[in-house]
């Protein structure tokens, strides 16, 4: 939900409040519904369930015009720590993967975006790796073929970079060269160019 219009105030020196209005939240479901793979009820339901949760609070807050007029709209607050578990991923960057890629497609761009954010160009993965956390069982080998074509296609596009190293393991009393890729990038907000290709597109 975080990637859709949420408007971030200062409360204190130190602390900031993070917030979408239901209306826009209703605006904006199906969006999330594509992004995500499902429907807008399941949306819906997992809202409701991370409210339960207490990780977004919903609240009627009041909010006043410049004449001073007083208006009071349900609200949807979200935790906000600059150095927490939450990453911003920039809107149109997603929209730009919801119209480009299919559902596999996106998840995998935002696992690396995710890692990226946090290990840097240190972050070494295997295509096994990311397998398991897109829900693969192990024996499913037809996701690694999957997994190497939405690879290749992100990285062609600009969006990753990575490339291939050999890392050694001890298997044993032997020693077996491991191929596995290093992430050296990964794009936080769209060129020009794909800019113009998201307006084409929609």
């Amino acid at each position: 939900m975080r990637c859709l219009s949420t408007v971030r105030v200062k409360t204190t020196e130190n602390d900031w409040t993070e917030y979408l209005s239901k209306k826009k939240f209703i605006s904006q479901k199906s969006f999330l519904a594509k992004l995500l793979g499902c429907t807008t009820k399941t949306i819906e339901n997992k809202l409701k369930k991370l409210i339960s949760l207490g990780l977004v609070k919903e609240k009627l807050e009041s909010f006043w015009d410049v004449d001073g007029n007083e208006s009071k709209y349900t609200i949807y607050i979200f935790p906000y720590d600059e150095d927490g578990s939450f990453k911003w991923v920039n809107k149109k960057l997603l929209e730009y993967l919801v119209y480009t890629r299919n559902n596999q497609g996106v998840r995998i761009f935002l696992y690396l975006y995710n890692k990226f954010a946090w290990k840097g160009s240190e972050y070494i993965f295997t295509v096994e790796e990311i397998k398991k956390a897109l829900g693969y069982a192990e024996s499913t080998k037809s996701a690694d073929s999957l997994i190497k074509a939405t690879l290749e296609s992100l990285k062609a596009e600009g969006l990753i970079d990575f490339e291939e190293i050999t890392q050694y393991s001890e298997v044993g009393s032997k020693t077996i060269p491991v191929k596995r890729k290093k992430l050296n990038n990964v794009v936080k907000e769209l060129s020009e160019e794909k800019l113009a290709t998201l307006d084409e597109k929609k």
